[in-house]
């Protein structure tokens, strides 16, 4: 499409009645200018606007909005980027700290599990040394009672 400027008169002529009403009441004349109104198309994308950040936000509602420890005065790219690194490495060493604690509880696990495992088997064992020992003593007990009946028939015997 071809683009073209018009120019359009808005105002219309200027009368002689106007410009002695004028004279009338001591005032000037207005020089009066054609208006000139441009029809041109224009092609392409408008400008975006640019978003700026408000800068009437208060820090107390930045504090809100952000860490406690990390006071923001003023808004820039820089500063938010800063921030921002800042957070990532507390979040990493605080990630870093739950991982390492949770190798240390898992490590703790894994040495009652050896625990409970050698307790088991030393209980065990030392269950079956009491049940043997058990035995012994009453194996012994009717050894000693065949042995007392025996002497005390060899006790009526002398008698």
């Amino acid at each position: 499409m071809i683009s073209e400027d018009l120019e359009i008169d808005l105002l219309p002529s200027l009368n002689v009645d106007s410009i002695n009403v004028y004279n009338e009441n001591k005032k000037q004349p207005l020089t009066q200018h054609p208006i000139r109104v441009s029809t041109k198309i224009k092609r392409g994308r408008p400008p975006k606007s640019k978003k700026k950040a408000s800068t009437s936000q208060s820090t107390e509602e930045r504090k809100s909005d952000e860490s406690p420890d990390i006071i923001m005065i003023g808004s820039s790219k820089a500063k938010m980027a800063k921030a921002n690194t800042i957070m990532k490495k507390i979040k990493k060493k605080f990630t870093s700290a739950k991982k390492h604690k949770k190798q240390v509880s898992e490590g703790i696990k894994k040495v009652q599990k050896q625990l409970k495992v050698t307790t088991d088997k030393t209980q065990s064992k030392f269950q079956s040394v009491i049940l043997s020992f058990k035995k012994f003593l009453k194996e012994l007990k009717e050894n000693m009672s065949r042995a007392l009946d025996e002497g005390d028939k060899i006790l009526k015997e002398i008698e």
